[in-house]
């Protein structure tokens, strides 16, 4: 199952959300001209059986992320207090409860996630994988909570949407926003300038670091030119692509002392 098939499935529902009540009451397969539709799954349970519990009070507000987690990435221990589901677009992850109950999805599986359980997530595979979360929650309600994370990164002014298994910012479109973070880098001891190759500030930049031993230790998007870090003393690989070029650098780590790190990319 692929990605456009989600998207057709979006395509259906608006198609049906004019119909008449006898046609919304009819099979999600009603023949739509050019529309192929999969249900990859209807549910009020998590995928552990647990009853979903009822929407969050207040102003609705839907969160579309897509997750990409290189090989041995783990996702440290966290819950989410809204509504989740999505689909595993391309490599596998294994989910695992804090009461030892798991869940190994592959390419095309559908999941539903937890709401206020504790747990984590890890990519065994040889691939980076891909997964596409909904997220149907309220603007005052964060997406996920880590069970590690500390106070000042739970507040972070500008925090990146993927979750990662080190603290970690990214930003600096517009002078408040840099602002932010420059007052932050002194919690960091990596900062990295993503510009082109006339000094620009560039955005949406992924960014992979990956520690001695390859395995991945952050995948991300920067959501501007500057993205901080925190990560344990040692040897890093960090490759940042953008417009289909991919620029990489090795770095030396040492905790306490903030190194900043130029990415210049032809062409922008």
């Amino acid at each position: 199952m692929r990605y456009p098939t989600l998207l057709a499935a979006l395509l259906c529902a608006t198609a049906f959300s004019t119909a008449s009540a006898h046609d919304l009451a009819g099979p999600y397969t009603n023949p739509i001209p050019g529309v192929t539709v999969d249900v990859l799954t209807k549910t009020d349970k998590s995928w552990n059986g647990a009853t979903l519990p009822p929407y969050p009070k207040g102003q609705p507000q839907i969160t579309i992320i897509r997750y990409q987690f290189a090989p041995g990435a783990i996702l440290p221990v966290h819950k989410h207090p809204v509504l989740n589901a999505g689909v595993l677009l391309k490599g596998e992850l294994s989910v695992k409860t804090d009461r030892g109950e798991t869940l190994n999805l592959k390419a095309g599986d559908a999941i539903v996630e937890l709401v206020d359980q504790w747990h984590e997530g890890r990519n065994n595979g040889t691939e980076t994988a891909e997964l596409i979360i909904v997220y149907s929650g309220t603007p005052d309600l964060p997406l996920a909570i880590r069970q590690d994370a500390p106070a000042s990164v739970a507040n972070a002014p500008a925090p990146s949407t993927a979750v990662s298994t080190i603290p970690f910012l990214s930003g600096g479109v517009g002078d408040a926003s840099m602002a932010q973070l420059t007052a932050r880098e002194k919690e960091f001891d990596l900062k990295l300038f993503l510009v082109g190759q006339s000094g620009s500030y560039l955005s949406d930049i992924r960014i992979t670091i990956t520690d001695a031993s390859g395995i991945g230790v952050l995948v991300t998007t920067s959501e501007g030119p500057v993205l901080l870090a925190n990560l344990p003393a040692g040897t890093y690989n960090i490759k940042a692509q953008k417009n289909g070029h991919t620029l990489e650098q090795k770095l030396i780590v040492t905790p306490g002392k903030l190194q900043t790190t130029y990415f210049r990319f032809p062409g922008e």
